[in-house]
């Protein structure tokens, strides 16, 4: 497992704390061995990352030193190939909002050019951007650095190095190595050879026409690298999400793309706006040029008036996913706050409610109940495939004879109920209405942290990645279809909620295991 969390073991003081080098989530090396000069116990050294050189260039040509994570990042994400080349074609690198993510990119854009002297070939940086003046702001540091560094000064003296006519705007020094920008739409990198390629705010490509045709400028060079880099995003920031779920994949099973390398320095989920490790987890330059007495009033307001004023501070100041911007629904930090661990024998009579995942690839029961007067829910099965929902409610119901076992009319729900049916189970199915009062009641317990729930990952993950689907009125329902990741489990706990409610008995028994 490659999710390592970075900082002292007891807790110190809010103006002590510094933001922190290592991300919160990040691809190991494939180099191991002892410490090596890095500093963070990885066994990387100058054989073996190129980032070293880098760190030497920033420090010793241009004046300009890397700050603490930015070198990090580097001898990391630079790290070599047993034959030379980049051992990660694609990076994806999430970080906070100010953390110095330009300067960085602007250090690795003149090195490039510069290491590329001794190349026969052309070599090319292209750095793009949501806007053509959003990709010109570190391409004008860039050149304001190198015309001030008197050893590369000199080598884009001669008339035409630099040209700035809008649309134009190229770093070029005589070994044909340049350095131009272009707006993140399906035209930038056509009919370009890209050897390096810069993504800023990726958070911004809503679909692929930008990524793909400057990403497919790379395929005839070998040692191609692409940068993208950014703060968190939504659930318009397809390109970002993709990579980073690619590689989480890589990182937690060993599967996948094992050149895509993922670091994000970010918050835990569902974390506190006001905890200070957390966001020096996502703020590596908390500390040195973010002070905490800064962003601490913009928490203590968002965190009060949550909504979107909070998933706009989660998004950009905790670098967190947070779904839906609009505010409302069911945030990820109430859900960590009702969590709690009910023993079954103090719960009342439960009900059942089954839900079907997209394409039929998963199902999930939930079970909620009567716990001392405040309603309480768990995932009690969760598994891969249909097949064996049936068998167990019939379980179930042998084991609780008077439960009520609820589920979705439409979703993927519609195409299992006929099957259910064969079997002799009765479902008390959910229509429109009682599916947008099922998501509403939801809404209205975590709002008031009305209710508890047992701690579950799958519940957990499938939240974090639900989407709602707003109706008339201000109403809404889980959207089955745009959902990214598996929405049975809070689909079903959120039925369950629903249906404990609806059908409240008179009578509470022990749930007996």
């Amino acid at each position: 497992m490659s999710i390592l969390l970075a900082g002292p073991t007891e807790a110190p003081e809010p103006s002590e704390v510094l933001g922190r080098t290592t991300p919160r989530i990040f691809t190991q090396p494939l180099v191991t061995g002892p410490p090596g000069p890095c500093g963070c116990g990885c066994a990387l050294d100058e054989a073996t990352s190129e980032g070293f050189a880098v760190d030497g260039f920033a420090r010793e040509v241009l004046k300009r030193p890397l700050d603490p994570w930015e070198r990090w990042l580097v001898i990391h994400g630079m790290e070599r190939l047993p034959n030379g080349w980049p051992r990660f074609r694609q990076l994806l690198i999430l970080v906070a909002r100010q953390n110095g993510k330009t300067h960085v990119l602007v250090v690795l854009s003149l090195y490039w050019l510069w290491r590329s002297s001794n190349r026969i070939d052309p070599f090319l940086v292209l750095g793009t951007s949501t806007k053509l003046d959003m990709a010109q702001e570190p391409w004008k540091k860039a050149v304001r650095i190198a015309r001030a560094t008197p050893d590369l000064a000199k080598d884009i003296a001669y008339r035409g190095a630099v040209r700035q006519a809008n649309g134009e705007q190229t770093i070029e020094t005589p070994w044909a190595a340049r350095y131009k920008i272009a707006a993140a739409n399906e035209e930038g990198g056509r009919s370009l050879t890209i050897n390096r390629l810069i993504e800023d705010e990726i958070r911004q490509h809503h679909n692929y026409s930008a990524h793909e045709a400057a990403d497919n400028a790379m395929n005839a060079v070998d040692d191609g690298q692409a940068w993208a880099i950014s703060n968190e995003g939504d659930v318009r920031s397809i390109v970002l999400h993709d990579l980073y779920e690619s590689g989480l994949r890589f990182i937690t099973d060993g599967e996948g793309d094992g050149r895509l390398g993922l670091f994000a320095w970010s918050a835990e989920p569902g974390c506190d706006l006001l905890d200070v490790e957390q966001t020096a987890q996502a703020n590596p330059n908390l500390g040195r040029r973010i002070s905490w007495e800064n962003l601490k009033g913009k928490a203590e307001r968002a965190k009060q008036a949550g909504g979107e004023q909070e998933a706009h501070y989660r998004t950009e100041i905790l670098c967190q996913y947070v779904h839906h911007l609009e505010g409302g629904g069911v945030t990820m930090d109430n859900w960590a706050q009702t969590a709690k661990h009910a023993e079954k024998d103090d719960l009342g009579p439960p009900v059942f409610f089954v839900t079907i995942g997209k394409d039929l690839q998963s199902a999930s029961i939930a079970l909620a109940a009567d716990h001392y007067g405040i309603p309480y829910v768990e995932l009690c099965d969760h598994r891969q495939g249909v097949s064996w929902v049936t068998a167990r409610i019939r379980e179930l119901l042998d084991r609780y004879p008077d439960s009520i076992v609820g589920a979705f009319a439409a979703g993927p729900m519609r195409s299992w109920v006929p099957s259910l049916s064969e079997f002799e189970v009765d479902l008390e199915l959910f229509n429109t209405p009682e599916t947008i009062s099922a998501c509403a009641h939801l809404q209205k317990l975590s709002e008031t942290l009305g209710f508890t729930h047992e701690p579950d990952q799958f519940t957990t993950d499938s939240l974090r990645n639900a989407e709602r689907r707003s109706l008339d009125g201000g109403a809404w329902v889980w959207d089955w279809k745009s959902s990214r990741g598996d929405l049975s489990p809070i689909a079903a706990v959120t039925g369950a909620l629903w249906l404990l409610e609806s059908n409240e008995p008179a009578d509470l028994w022990a749930f007996e295991e």
